[in-house]
């Protein structure tokens, strides 16, 4: 998790937005970056429009009987 956690800060230092229990729906190639439509953990419709997206599933990292297999 240590590593998880300096990757995330450095993230966020640099500007970039996380969403957590997201889940991304359609991701579309636009002329200038992208449009990711998601649904949030609330359930309301998410639109964002970047040069770049980087989507991640959750990791193992977090559960020890996942760690321990």
């Amino acid at each position: 998790l240590a590593l998880i956690e300096a990757l995330r800060a450095q993230a966020l230092k640099l500007g970039v937005a996380i969403f957590y229990e997201t889940t991304a729906t359609q991701l579309q190639r636009e002329q200038r970056g992208y449009e990711l439509r998601a649904i949030g953990k609330d359930g309301e419709l998410v639109v964002l429009r970047a040069r770049a997206v980087m989507i991640a599933s959750g990791g193992f990292e977090g559960s020890q009987e996942m760690m321990t297999k």
